[in-house]
């Protein structure tokens, strides 16, 4: 394998959607502007890149595809490696408030059972 650069990485979403995006700036910082991977370097087997999402996402699965870019100068932006799938599951968090009333019905259950046993 030649010396290749890694320039940049293109995250791509099927189908689009807003509620996220690829973290670029995540890949440049562990390979730094741009990274250089050199011939005799060992296969690289850390986190490439992040998933942002925002704070109104709708739950569900969304799909998306990342690859590398670079080449053989720092320039380049053709694709180093294979395209990478990868799927992001969005699941709704509880509301604070549901989360108190668990938390208070907690507490009266075991007000409940330690008077219990505190007469025989």
């Amino acid at each position: 394998m030649a010396d290749t650069f890694l320039n940049d990485i293109q995250i791509i979403f099927t189908p689009g959607t807003p509620f996220l995006s690829g973290n670029s700036a995540f890949f440049q910082s562990v390979n730094g502007p741009p990274g250089l991977m050199l011939s005799g370097d060992p296969p690289y087997t850390g986190t490439v890149f992040e998933i942002d999402v925002t704070n109104n996402a709708t739950p569900g699965v969304y799909h998306g595809a990342a690859t590398i870019l670079g080449g053989p100068s720092p320039g380049d932006m053709n694709a180093v490696s294979n395209t990478a799938p990868f799927t992001v599951v969005i699941t709704p968090e509880p509301a604070p408030g549901s989360l108190m009333l668990l938390g208070l019905a907690a507490l009266i259950v075991r007000g409940i059972w330690k008077r219990r046993m505190s007469f025989p």
